[in-house]
């Protein structure tokens, strides 16, 4: 008699190739999770002057004005961000989670081919891919993570590491099978792509030295004999850095010095010396590491203070050399976990090591490193399940268990912090409440709350950064809080105090020049934002002001002339071009009027939709009106009109509406006075992103 036919089709395993790819796109759509409030974010902290002060990437082509500076690859992408999205902050923060998914596959890739090496002789064949993918995702939505990622910025840590792994990868698949000699070109390309990235990069030739004399077991000659090549060519990426990066690290040269450089790290810095900083970077270390098992809370500026005492100095010192000795033992007697623990100190020894650099602390540095502690727990939790539950589908499901509460911790965590950097003012308030003793980060909060109207909160902060170190901006930012509360006397006391303190910091000019145009003092504001100039010649912002102040003092040629130098600076002054558009319809001045080249001037700001303002209508119709087009004169001059009542700009209706009455008579319009600008000379504050003002205000809804 036959058997009967089975009812129901049989499940067919599913193939590993489908699994992977399966694994990868969980990888990505639990790091979109995670990352999915981060878009939004605004700049912050040093991206006022890398990105929105940054004249470099202001222009993509030609590509020696943007390759430039010791991370030339990271400046590249900047310039790019730029081109296509100018200043919004959209654009930066996908590229930033792009490069972010890309490092954590590497990282997957490299765990599981390593775990499928001869070495391991097939004892993790079946839980290769599983350990991998742990391990990646516990990397990839680590809060730890957030100040490489969501800190634009710091686009330099993390794409510095996506490469340094790929470099790791493609070591590894040409350490054996096809296309080897290929793959060791990849790895080349991405350690010099790293080094353009990144100086930490440097560390890269001993880490693929290590790996390949841990996993690859091969005797020094088998080694020189097989891989080689790809070793020197590793070494000269290396080098080729060292000799670029050697002049900073031993310190600024006299011009530079004489130009106001700024010196933040190398043995030229002079904020904490070699010792210093390298008693303090064991307490350093294991900051890091609590963070990486708690991480909370978190603190986008730390300020840490040099280590003093048996507790601070002596007691981490000794914790953290026992964890260096024994991973060198450890990578001596070829150990894996030898070799997670000396790449752990490898990577962060640039910057945790004796070298002084103006922070002793940031999370930021804990990129790569924290791969290392997330494999080494997982490898180890994982032997420890196999010891202690011997049913095999029992301890399938406490590992899943276990992973998946780890990993929605780990993303509800990153997603909060997320939501920090969304506003300033949280993100500061949080620094200072775990830092009271951080004069930057006390300026910062002031800074923000100086934003978002609170002038008398923002004194308060800034007197206290004040009474820590005294510092030029922190003047300026005094300076503008009391002129914005009417105490004009001590504005000036502290914009005095700024140009005293820092004679090269630019901003204490030009918000001192500010204060004098408010007051109708133009030959003095002219004379501060000159020295502005003087100091920055090349700062779009002091060549804006200057122009509008020699406007307001009849010195419109020279005024023309500042303006178009501000906007070859700064594409997006456009304000500038705004006014200059305006000064060269209108001018009574017969050889300085050039009514077609202003209406190109307004015409091109109109079709760009940026500053279709009252006063652009105002200028068109102006042009027109010196050309004898009054009927398009009259019909841009009731446009402006409109938008003006709109805006019950009462100053303005009643220029648009005399200028109306001369182009209806067939006349056009000559300026003998200039139109007051003083409310449009606002403040410039230091150390701040302008395009931070309605994420700010959300705070107070």
């Amino acid at each position: 008699m036959p058997e009967p036919q089975a009812t129901q089709r049989d499940v067919r395993p599913v193939s590993p190739a489908r699994r992977r790819v399966r694994m990868i796109l969980l990888l990505m759509l639990a790091t979109l999770w995670a990352y999915r409030n981060s878009f939004a974010a605004p700049f912050t902290f040093d991206d006022t002057h890398a990105i929105v002060d940054n004249n470099a990437i202001r222009h993509l082509w030609p590509l020696s004005g943007v390759w430039i500076s010791l991370r030339p690859l990271t400046n590249l992408t900047l310039a790019v961000n730029f081109h296509f999205g100018e200043l919004n902050t959209f654009g930066y923060h996908v590229f930033n989670f792009f490069v972010h998914i890309v490092a954590g596959l590497a990282l997957f890739g490299v765990v599981r081919r390593t775990l499928l090496l001869p070495r391991f002789a097939g004892r993790f064949e079946t839980s290769a891919d599983g350990i991998a993918f742990v391990s990646a995702l516990l990397w990839m939505v680590h809060p730890l993570q957030t100040e490489s990622v969501t800190y634009v910025i710091q686009r330099c840590e993390s794409m510095m590491g996506m490469f340094m792994l790929l470099s790791l990868y493609c070591f590894l698949r040409g350490a054996a099978g096809r296309w080897s000699w290929l793959w060791q070109l990849g790895c080349a390309a991405s350690m010099l792509a790293a080094t353009w990235s990144k100086e930490v990069a440097v560390v890269m030739p001993a880490v693929l030295l290590l790996y390949d004399w841990v996993f690859l077991q091969s005797s020094p000659g088998e080694m020189l004999r097989r891989r080689g090549f790809v070793h020197l060519l590793v070494v000269l990426a290396a080098l080729r850095l060292v000799w670029a990066a050697l002049p900073a690290a031993v310190g600024p040269s006299e011009e530079a010095i004489a130009k106001g450089a700024e010196v933040s790290a190398g043995f030229g810095y002079q904020g904490v010396t070699a010792w210093e900083y390298f008693r303090s970077q064991p307490g350093v270390i294991l900051h890091y590491l609590r963070l990486t098992f708690w991480p909370h809370p978190l603190n986008i500026d730390y300020g840490w203070p040099v280590a003093h005492g048996f507790w601070q100095v002596i007691v981490p010192g000794v914790v953290v050399t026992l964890m260096f000795v024994a991973s060198a033992i450890g990578c001596w007697r070829r150990s894996p976990f030898g070799f997670l623990g000396m790449s752990f100190f490898i990577v962060l020894a640039p910057t945790s090591s004796f070298m002084p650099i103006a922070d002793l602390a940031f999370e930021h540095r804990m990129y790569v490193p924290l791969a290392s502690v997330v494999v080494l727990v997982v490898a180890v939790l994982y032997g420890l399940s196999l010891r202690a539950i011997e049913d095999e589908s029992a301890r399938r499901l406490a590992l899943r268990t276990a992973v998946t509460l780890a990993t929605l911790c780990l993303i509800i965590t990153t997603v909060n912090r997320n939501r920090d950097y969304a506003e300033h003012i949280p993100l500061w308030a949080k620094s200072v409440e775990l830092s009271p003793w951080n004069y930057r980060a006390l300026f910062t909060y002031g800074q923000v709350l100086g934003r978002d109207g609170q002038s008398e909160a923002q004194i308060e902060q800034l007197e206290k950064s004040l009474k820590i170190i005294e510092r030029g901006k922190t003047h300026t930012g005094l300076g503008i809080a009391h002129a914005r509360l009417g105490d004009t006397v001590k504005a000036i006391e502290h914009y005095e105090a700024a140009i005293r303190t820092d004679p090269s910091y630019v901003l204490g000019y030009i918000n001192y020049g500010n204060l004098r145009a408010r007051e109708g003092d133009f030959p003095a504001a002219v004379d501060l934002y000159r020295r502005a100039l003087k100091v920055q010649p090349n700062h779009g912002q002091a060549a804006f002001r200057l122009g509008m102040a020699l406007y307001q003092n009849h010195q419109s040629a020279e005024a023309v002339e500042l303006m178009g130098k501000a906007i070859s600076i700064r594409p997006e002054l456009r304000g500038a071009d705004l006014w200059r558009s305006w000064i060269l319809a209108s001018t009574a001045d017969d050889s300085l009027r050039d009514s077609r080249a202003a209406l190109q001037i307004a015409e091109r700001l109109r079709q760009s939709g940026k500053v279709v303002t009252p006063r652009l209508w105002d200028a068109i119709a102006a042009a027109q009106a010196d050309q004898g087009k009054f009927d398009e004169a009259i019909s841009a001059a009731e446009k402006g009109l409109e938008m003006a009542e709109r805006a019950d700009d009462l100053e303005l209706i009643n220029g648009l509406r005399s200028r109306l009455a001369l182009y209806r008579r067939g006349q056009p319009y000559r300026e003998t006075e200039p139109i007051s600008v003083i409310k449009h000379q606002d403040e410039r504050q230091p150390g701040l992103n302008w395009r931070s003002v309605s994420c700010l205000r959300r705070t107070r809804r």
